[in-house]
C-alpha cells in the first residue's frame, strides 16, 4: 500500500474513535452563568466609579463648615509660625556671615579694620552702660516709692482715722464747693504705692541682663 492511501487510512480511524464533543444543558448553565457574572462585575465597577468619581467633586459638602474652619486657622498659624522661624534663622545666618566677614576683614589690619575695631568698642561701652543703668533702676524705684510714701502718709493716716468714704466726703466744705484736694485720689495712690512695694523689691534682687549682638 502506497504512503499517502497509509495516512489517510489512519486519519479516518482516528476521526472514527475520537469521542463526539456534545453541548450538554450543565455546559450550557455554566456558560450563562459566567456571562451573568461578568455582567454583574462589570455594572459594580461603573458604579464604584461613578462613587469615587462623585466623593472627590462632594468631599467639601460633606465636611462641616465649622471643621473647615477650624482646620483653616490651624494651618495659617502653622504657616505663620514656619514663616517666623524661617525669618528667625534668616536673621541668624545673615548675622553669622557678616560676623565672619568682620572678622575676616578685621585679620587684614589696615585704616579701615581699624576704623571697625573704633567701633566696636564704642558698641561694647554703650551696652555697658546701659547694663549699669539697669542695675541701678531698682534702687531708683524703690527711692521713688520712699519718697511718695512719705508724701502720701499723712493723707492715708488721715482717712484711718475718719473711717469710711462716705465719712470723708462730708468732710469737705458746704454744697456746691469743690474741695482742692482730692483727699480720697491721694489715698487710693498710697494704696497702690503699698500694693506695688512688693513688685518693686522683687525686681530690686534680679539684674537684668543685656546682650549685645554685633552686626
Amino acid at each position: 500500500m502506497a504512503l499517502p492511501a497509509q495516512c489517510d487510512q489512519q486519519r479516518t480511524v482516528c476521526v472514527m474513535q475520537a469521542p463526539p464533543i456534545r453541548a450538554t444543558s450543565a455546559t450550557r448553565e455554566d456558560v450563562t452563568t459566567l456571562i451573568r457574572l461578568g455582567e454583574q462585575v462589570s455594572q459594580q465597577h461603573m458604579e464604584y466609579h461613578t462613587a469615587v468619581e462623585a466623593g472627590e467633586e462632594n468631599t467639601l459638602d460633606i465636611i462641616p463648615e465649622e471643621k473647615l474652619i477650624e482646620t483653616t486657622k490651624h494651618l495659617e498659624g502653622e504657616i505663620e509660625k514656619a514663616r517666623t522661624s524661617c525669618y528667625n534663622k534668616t536673621l541668624v545666618l545673615q548675622r553669622i556671615q557678616m560676623s565672619n566677614a568682620v572678622l575676616n576683614r578685621l585679620k587684614e589690619n589696615d585704616s579701615e579694620s581699624k576704623e571697625i575695631q573704633e567701633v566696636i568698642k564704642h558698641v561694647v561701652m554703650l551696652c555697658s552702660s546701659i547694663m549699669k543703668s539697669q542695675q541701678e533702676a531698682p534702687s531708683l524705684e524703690e527711692q521713688l516709692y520712699e519718697v511718695r510714701k512719705k508724701r502720701l502718709k499723712p493723707y492715708y493716716w488721715k482717712s484711718s482715722q475718719l473711717g469710711r468714704r462716705s465719712t470723708l466726703k462730708s468732710h469737705f466744705s458746704k454744697a456746691g464747693e469743690k474741695p482742692q484736694i482730692s483727699l480720697s485720689r491721694m489715698i487710693h495712690d498710697y494704696s497702690q504705692l503699698q500694693n506695688s512695694s512688693k513688685i518693686i523689691n522683687l525686681s530690686g534682687k534680679k539684674h537684668r541682663k543685656c546682650t549685645a549682638v554685633i552686626f
